[in-house]
C-alpha cells in the first residue's frame, strides 16, 4: 500500500485521509468491535451479541459474547458480562461510533503490548512492514491464512511489478487503470465511490472557491484523465451515501478574470493521478483568469489537491470524519446544511468521487472486495 501507518494503536487515529484508510483496513484484523456494519450498511452484532434498554431507558446494555479470547489466551470478561453505553445519543450515533475502530476492544499489557481479539494479531510492525499471524483461538475458528505481509510506502508502480514479479497478491490500484485492465481480464476488484478528489483553498483566497469550481471543466477530467471511472461531483459525499449529492453544482462557466487573483497549487509529488488532475486544474484556471502554477520549493500553497476518503455508510457520522481530518468543528445541523457549511468553511472544490481498486493475483480466493481477510485464503499454482 502507499500509505504508512506508524503505530497500531487505535486510540491514535492518523488525520490524513489515505493514512486513517489504511490503518483502518490494517487494525480491524487485529481489534474488534462491539458492533460491526455488514455490506449494505446495517449494524450486527459482533463482540456484542445483542443490546438493549435497561428498566430506566437511561442506558443502553450490551451483552458480550462468551468465549472471546485476547492474542496471549486470556478472556476478555467485561463486569457482570455486560458493557454500558449511556442513552444520551439516539442508538443509531452510538452503534456507529461503537463500529469505528477507534472504538475497538483492546488489552494493554504492562510492556506496552497491544492485544486484540481479532483473526490475526501483530507479529511485527516497523516503519515499513506489518506482519499478522492468524490467532489460533479467534471465536469465529482460526483464519484459511496462517500469515499477511503487507508492504506499506509503496508507489503504484512498485506494487504492479511486485504483483507481475509474484512477490505479492494483493495491490492497489489507480481508478483510471481499472477499464484497461478490465478489458484484459485482469482479476481487479472495485469499491463503490468511496474516494473525493478536492480542492482545498487557504482561508485567505476562501473567496475565490465559487469562481474556482465554475472554471474546472470536471467532464474533460472524468472523460480523459479518469478513463469515465467514478462520478463528477460537486460535493463531498458520494450520492449513494447522502441521497443529496446531485444538489451540489457541478457547473463548467468561467468567468471573467478576477483583478489580481493568483494561486499556486500542491499535491502529493507520489501521486501520478493527482499530479495529471492538477496540471488540467491548473489549465482551466489560468484559462478562466485565475492563474495558477505548481508550488516549489517550501512555498505555502493558496491550493491543495487531496484524496478525502470517506468512512462508514451514515452522511453525519462520515462527515464529522472529513471535518476532523480537515481540522474544523463540525456545526450541529441536517446533513445537507452540515457539508453545505463544511464546504465553505474550508474552502473546499469537490471535483470527483472515485472507487477504491485492488488487483489480485491469479491465487487470490474468496476476495469480497473488503478487508475481510479471515475469509480469504490462496492457492499454490502446480
Amino acid at each position: 500500500m502507499r500509505a504508512a501507518v506508524d503505530n497500531a494503536d487505535p486510540a491514535a487515529w492518523p488525520s490524513d485521509s489515505l493514512a486513517s484508510a489504511a490503518k483502518q483496513q490494517i487494525t480491524t484484523q487485529v481489534f474488534e468491535t462491539l458492533v460491526r456494519f455488514d455490506a449494505k450498511g446495517r449494524p450486527q452484532p459482533w463482540l456484542a451479541k445483542e443490546w438493549t434498554h435497561d428498566a430506566a431507558r437511561r442506558r443502553w446494555l450490551f451483552t458480550a459474547r462468551e468465549g472471546v479470547r485476547f492474542h496471549d489466551g486470556s478472556l476478555w470478561q467485561p463486569e457482570n458480562g455486560v458493557i454500558v453505553i449511556p442513552a444520551d445519543k439516539p442508538i443509531a450515533d452510538i452503534l456507529v461510533a461503537l463500529a469505528h475502530p477507534r472504538s475497538a476492544i483492546v488489552q494493554r499489557g504492562p510492556d506496552g503490548v497491544l492485544l486484540g481479539t481479532g483473526p490475526f494479531r501483530i507479529d511485527k510492525w516497523d516503519a515499513k512492514a506489518v506482519t499478522l499471524t492468524a490467532h489460533e483461538a479467534h471465536w469465529q475458528g482460526r483464519p484459511f491464512l496462517d500469515s499477511i505481509e503487507i508492504t506499506m510506502g509503496s508507489g503504484l508502480r512498485e506494487q504492479t511489478l511486485a504483483l507481475e514479479l509474484g512477490r505479492a497478491d494483493v495491490i492497489e490500484l489507480a481508478a483510471n487503470e481499472v477499464r484497461a485492465l478490465r478489458q484484459r481480464n485482469a482479476r481487479i476488484s472495485v469499491t463503490q465511490p468511496i474516494e473525493t478528489i478536492a480542492l482545498i483553498l487557504a482561508k485567505d483566497k476562501a473567496h475565490l472557491r465559487e469562481r474556482l469550481s465554475l472554471a474546472i471543466d470536471r467532464q474533460s477530467i472524468h472523460q480523459v484523465i479518469l478513463q469515465r471511472q467514478g462520478e463528477i461531483t460537486g460535493a463531498l459525499l458520494p450520492q449513494w451515501l447522502s441521497g443529496y449529492a446531485f444538489l451540489f453544482s457541478t457547473l463548467f462557466q468561467p468567468l471573467p478574470p478576477a483583478p489580481s487573483a493568483s494561486l499556486t497549487i500542491a499535491h502529493d509529488p507520489q501521486d501520478a493521478l493527482l499530479r495529471a488532475i492538477a496540471d488540467r486544474v491548473a489549465l482551466n484556471a489560468t484559462q478562466a483568469g485565475l492563474p495558477m502554477r505548481a508550488a516549489t520549493g517550501q512555498q505555502r500553497p493558496e491550493v491543495r489537491l487531496l484524496r478525502l476518503r470517506t468512512q462508514g455508510r451514515e452522511a453525519a457520522p462520515a462527515l464529522r470524519e472529513l471535518a476532523a481530518g480537515l481540522g474544523v468543528a463540525m456545526p450541529e445541523a441536517s446533513a445537507y446544511e452540515t457539508e453545505k457549511s463544511l464546504i465553505e468553511t474550508v474552502g473546499a472544490v469537490p471535483l470527483l468521487h472515485l472507487p477504491v481498486a485492488w488487483r489480485l493475483s491469479e491465487r487470490v480466493r474468496n476476495w469480497a472486495g473488503t478487508w475481510r481477510l479471515e475469509n480469504v485464503w490462496v492457492e499454490d499454482k502446480p
